[in-house]
């Protein structure tokens, strides 16, 4: 599947190449909790990066742009859409290694609507949600560090996301849901759901999304015992609340393949898996991922017809 999906976009690109020496492709628009793939053509002077800035000029996101492994003229970068980025017009740039702008365009974030819910929590919970101890900090930079790598030699897979359960009850929560949590003391507090949760039973199967190297495998406060695993440069799943771990740092893991179990480690009010995906550090909606892949062939097929005409 790897190999004939990267056949695709090699062929593709040496139609293109013959219509054009220097080439882009940046969608027009995407939406709040959503993500694009940007590709360049280019022969001579390789592309550094692409940068997503808001109006007032601000970066929201970047991505290395890193050659295809088959073609190395081809360049291709991944950028996520955060759910509580303002809806409007963007700006989309690609720069040189010496930050000097090579393209720009204008992209449009349309909005989207997400839930609201409230979420009480016992005396146990809430301390656990709580807690600012040192080792909860140090967590939470080890986690950060490892889904802010960006490394060329993380591609592993460009398809569409396998749902992670065989079986489940229910989504018990959605990506973006917008969450008060209620203290046993009575005190509230607010967040955003970054992942897709699946009410499951305590020992159900987890599998791989798809096809990509372990990189974080251990218990946490928070998440309880957790999974990491890269896809492409900068892209992640994350699986949260497992009752057992069933691989380690380093493995290379197969779409379906079998990771570990449902539990309810961590901050947690019932057995259930937390998914999430997260693109250059930013959570995007994995229901996304589902139904389309992370380069999409279909963008290179409009490339190269634009190049056409």
């Amino acid at each position: 599947m790897y190999k004939s999906s990267l056949l695709i976009f090699v062929l593709l690109f040496v139609v293109l190449s013959a219509f054009a020496d220097v080439s882009y492709f940046i969608p027009s628009e995407a939406t709040q909790g959503g993500y694009f793939s940007v590709f360049v053509r280019m022969e001579e002077t390789p592309p550094y990066q692409v940068t997503l800035y808001d109006t007032k000029g601000i970066e929201r996101s970047y991505d290395k742009l890193y050659p295809l492994p088959n073609d190395r003229s081809l360049y291709y970068g991944v950028l996520g859409v955060d759910s509580w980025w303002p809806a409007g017009e963007y700006k989309v740039v690609i720069e040189d290694e010496d930050s000097f702008e090579i393209f720009e365009q204008t992209m449009t974030i349309k909005q989207k609507n997400f839930l609201s819910e409230d979420i009480p929590l016992n005396q146990k919970m809430s301390n656990l949600r709580t807690d600012d101890s040192k080792k909860r900090a140090e967590e939470s930079a080890e986690l950060w560090s490892v889904i802010s790598a960006n490394e060329e030699s993380g591609f592993y897979s460009i398809g569409n996301f396998a749902i992670p359960l065989s079986s489940y009850k229910r989504h018990s929560a959605f990506y973006g849901d917008r969450r008060v949590y209620i203290y046993s003391d009575g005190k509230k507090a607010t967040s955003i759901h970054n992942g897709l949760d699946f009410a499951a039973p305590v020992g159900t199967p987890v599998k791989a999304c798809s096809k990509g190297q372990v990189v974080m495998a251990q218990s946490r406060i928070i998440t309880g015992n957790t999974i990491i695993i890269e896809h492409l440069p900068g892209v992640y799943s994350l699986y949260y609340h497992l009752d057992e771990l069933l691989c380690k740092v380093g493995d290379i893991v197969e779409r379906d393949s079998l990771i570990g179990k449902v539990g309810s480690t961590g901050l947690v009010t019932g057995p259930h898996l937390h998914f999430e995906v997260r693109i250059q550090t930013i959570p995007v909606d994995p229901l996304l991922l589902f139904d389309n892949p992370l380069l999409d062939k279909t963008q290179l097929i409009h490339m190269m017809r634009s190049t056409k005409q």
